[in-house]
């Protein structure tokens, strides 16, 4: 465009250049300053010759520099609704970028509220779980005193049968002692002898066939 722009400053210079010359020439042949006239026709066919070359050169200039405006002017719409088309686009991803803000805010919220959440159930989880050690711990104890009294009672057991065990060896030789002082002093005295039957044989559990032969032997002893 500037190209064009300067050869039509050229020819505009150039016809204004022609059509002065023309304008002395005819001033000249007024005054009488033209001798030649062959020469001076010449000279002004020359100058026409150029005054519309210059003119069909500004005529061509011209077209071009419609054609080239048309463009350029084709070229600004076109940059325009690109621009218009840009800045749409630009509103658009603004109002993109202002929703995504506020879905990452609201993101955020839930997270920090999620995190807090998350924290007050890892209490819970601890309290929980300590409380299932001490249950545990608890278990283990009880279960050891559950053992531990079985075992005691166990122990009671054998020491109370022991006891028992001891008390009746005690007692049979209790029994024992007695027994052997009392058929002591029965035998001493034939008299006393009879009286000894009814002890034996509850002690010895003796029948009544052994009763008999036990009143014979001490009846016999007796006259003996």
């Amino acid at each position: 465009v500037l190209h064009f722009m300067q050869e039509a400053d050229s020819a505009q210079k150039e016809l204004k250049k022609a059509q002065e010359t023309i304008k002395q020439l005819i001033e000249s042949k007024n005054k009488g300053a033209c001798h030649d006239s062959v020469r001076c026709m010449t000279e002004k066919a020359k100058l026409v010759q150029e005054i519309d070359q210059a003119k069909q050169e500004c005529n061509t200039v011209r077209s071009e520099l419609e054609c080239q405006r048309r463009t350029f002017e084709q070229l600004c719409l076109s940059v325009e609704q690109e621009k218009m088309m840009m800045q749409n686009e630009v509103s658009s991803l603004r109002e993109k970028y202002t929703s995504a803000s506020e879905s990452i805010s609201c993101l955020e919220l839930k997270l920090g509220k999620a995190y807090q959440e998350s924290k007050q159930w890892q209490e819970k989880y601890d309290d929980l779980y300590m409380i299932h050690v001490n249950i545990e711990n608890q278990k283990k104890e009880l279960e050891y005193v559950k053992a531990r009294e079985i075992q005691l009672k166990a122990m009671n057991k054998m020491l109370r049968n022991e006891i028992r065990r001891m008390t009746k060896a005690q007692d049979d030789a209790l029994n024992l002692e007695y027994l052997r002082n009392v058929i002591i002093k029965f035998l001493e005295l034939k008299t006393t002898r009879s009286q000894l039957i009814p002890v034996l044989s509850s002690l010895l559990q003796c029948t009544h066939e052994d009763q008999t032969k036990l009143h014979q032997i001490v009846q016999n002893n007796i006259i003996a």
